[in-house]
């Protein structure tokens, strides 16, 4: 629904963030329901160009993830947080939240999550035009993701550093 019928889809993200929020027997709400549903609605406020309400749906789910230190999950809310800003136009504050993801998953040593923000920072230097940074990121990305097993994004990287070095008027590799 999320790509189909985008309004239907919002709506019934909204009913599960309602739901999260109802307290069970413990006075507990599920937290992680409620982030995940935040999330889908900032998917869907930024498939519909609302990207300031997108912005602070993210940043709810993103203050849930962190404190259940769901860092994959983090990234992620990270990397959707940086796209938005750069629909934005917000170029500085895309990277900012892109060296987070980085710093995020240095810390916790998951090589998936580093090819990730690694991957982020790469298309974003390429959003720039800065074609040798694009590529010190998206080489590392290749790397990582190679050591990881993830083949989808090593070819990911590999696509964006063709297009780096077809900008850079490198067509003999």
């Amino acid at each position: 629904l999320r790509y189909s019928d985008v309004q239907r889809a919002t709506e019934l993200a909204m009913q599960a963030a309602d739901l999260a929020r109802i307290k069970d027997a413990t006075g507990k709400i599920y937290s992680h329901g409620l982030a995940t549903s935040l999330g889908l609605l900032g998917f869907l406020c930024d498939r519909r160009g609302g990207y300031k309400q997108a912005f602070e749906y993210f940043q709810q789910a993103l203050a849930i993830y962190e404190a259940e230190r769901d860092y994959p999950a983090v990234i992620e809310t990270l990397k959707q947080i940086g796209g938005t800003c750069l629909q934005l136009g917000d170029y500085p504050e895309a990277l900012a939240y892109y060296l987070r993801m980085e710093r995020i998953a240095n810390s916790v040593g998951d090589l998936s999550l580093q090819a990730i923000a690694a991957n982020s920072l790469g298309f974003l230097y390429m959003r720039l035009s800065d074609w040798r940074k694009a590529l010190e990121y998206l080489e590392a990305c290749m790397s990582l993701a190679r050591d990881s097993g993830d083949a989808n994004m090593q070819a990911a990287a590999l696509g964006y550093c063709c297009n780096c070095h077809t900008n850079l008027g490198e067509y003999d590799l």
